[in-house]
């Protein structure tokens, strides 16, 4: 038994959303919600990783694939680019996504928010 092209195989798996534009992934997603797939061979891949890979072309060694619109399941090629590790680090910390030893960091003013609400900081 052979597997459908790739490209039919890729598109099976997503659902484009309206209102963002986003692709989102429906089929298997890692514990950070980004995408799964698997390319013949048995490689294994992020799925955003393989649309760009697919529709834009290849990923030079030592490149991460960065989402624009920051949904860890989109898959739309248009919402990624190339980046390196420090442009994905400082666009993690810009958007609120920064991690500090395995936790996220709090957005400015948040500290002082769950405070107010009574949380612990």
């Amino acid at each position: 038994m052979s597997w459908p092209p790739i490209i039919e195989r890729f598109e099976a798996k997503y659902e484009p959303e309206p209102t963002t534009g986003c692709w989102l992934w429906t089929a298997g997603r890692d514990r950070f919600g980004y995408g799964q797939f698997t390319f013949p061979g048995n490689q294994h891949v992020l799925a955003h990783r393989a649309s760009y890979m697919l529709f834009i072309g290849p990923i030079p060694d030592g490149m991460c694939v960065l989402h624009h619109c920051d949904t860890p399941p989109c898959v739309n090629p248009s919402h990624l680019w190339l980046g390196t590790n420090d442009q994905n680090m400082a666009d993690m910390a810009m958007k609120g996504r920064a991690r500090s030893r395995g936790r996220l960091t709090q957005r400015p003013g948040e500290r002082q928010r769950r405070l107010a609400r009574g949380l612990a900081v």
